[in-house]
Formats: C-alpha cells, structure tokens, sequence
C-alpha cells in the first residue's frame, strides 16, 4: 500500500509542476536555457518573472538568452535561427505560448538540433496537445492558459454586480483578485484537454 501510495502522490505532484519547475525536473537541476517571451507588457513581463523566480534555486541552470518573439510564430523561428548559431549547447527553451514553440520547432528543424532539448510552450493549442498525445518526444508536456478562462472573469464581474458571493467561501463579495492555477497536460491527461474541433 505504501509503494502504491507514494506513486500516486508522485503522479499527483507532477500536475502540479510549473514550466520552470518541469525543466528544473527534466534537465536534474543543470543546463543551458532560453526564454522566448512574448509582446512587452505586464501579462509578459509578470509570466517571465515568476519563470526567473522559480529557477532561481537552481544555481546550475543558466538563462543564456531571453529575447522577445512577441507571441508569433515567424518571429519566434527568427529569434531561434540567430540563437542556434550563437549558442553550440541549449538544453530548454521555453515560449511564452504555443505559437512561438512552433517557430522554435522549426528553427530547431532546420538546423539539425531537434533532438536532447526540453521545449515547454503554453495554452495547451489543440495541435499541441495531440502531438503529446500522440507521444513526440519533443512535446511531452504542456501548460493550460485556455481563451475560454475569461468565462471564469465574466461569471465572477456578474456575480460581483448582482451582489452575490461565492459559495462556501468565507469573504462577503466577490475577491478583487484571483489567481486560477495552471495545469499540466501529460499524455496521461492529454485526452482531457483535446478538443480537434476548436479553433486553438
């Protein structure tokens, strides 16, 4: 029972990874990264930070480059071209979504270095998520940040406006912020998150 149960907390535990904490697991606390953010502004600048912030326990991962692919995917695979001749050795790079993960691929591709090197995108686009169902070993894992959570802001600011408060919980109102955690899609969950017929 105890073995089934550590195990168990494991595959638990292993939701619960963010993307900088996935390349921590993934390169064993060593290697060379790179950031390809997206568009100045806060939501870019707060995803980058707590991305710095988390790798910041980790004194054997360096950040070797972080330059903007501003959430698109020709700029991205540019970006990645002129990094792949300046640095010999990346072992992780990580996009702020999945269109610039698919110009990093291929970037990657062309170059002849799609191979040893952990690539985490992020909103979970449908192609994506098949490619972890499908097992490619070059996208294992991804992280949600679905279009469809502004459902979430708009049932709470009608909430919020009607004068009602959330059920069970202990605040009168509606909380000025709330943080909606993101998820980490595996192939084991992968089917979850699939959705052929969506648009993303």
């Amino acid at each position: 029972m105890r073995r089934v149960g550590s195990r168990l907390f494991y595959r638990i535990s292993r939701l619960k990874l963010t993307p900088p904490k996935y390349i921590a697991e993934k390169l064993k606390g060593k290697g060379n990264v790179v950031i390809i953010e997206g568009i100045p502004s806060p939501i870019n600048e707060e995803r980058v930070k707590a991305f710095k912030d988390a790798l910041a326990p980790y004194p054997d991962i360096k950040i070797i480059a972080q330059q903007p692919g501003y959430w698109n995917r020709e700029k991205a695979f540019e970006v990645m071209q002129t990094l792949l001749t300046k640095f010999p050795k990346i072992d992780a790079v990580w996009t702020g979504d999945d269109d610039m993960l698919y110009g990093v691929l291929l970037a990657l591709q062309q170059a002849g270095r799609a191979k040893d090197i952990v690539l985490v995108g992020g909103a979970c686009e449908k192609n994506m998520v098949k490619r972890i169902m499908d097992g490619d070993p070059l996208i294992e894992v991804n992280f949600t940040y679905p279009p469809n959570m502004i459902a979430t802001a708009i049932n709470l600011a009608v909430m919020a406006l009607r004068g009602e408060s959330l059920n069970g919980f202990y605040q009168r109102g509606i909380p000025r912020k709330i943080i909606l955690a993101t998820e980490m899609v595996t192939r084991e969950n992968a089917h979850l998150y699939y959705f052929p017929d969506s648009v993303f």
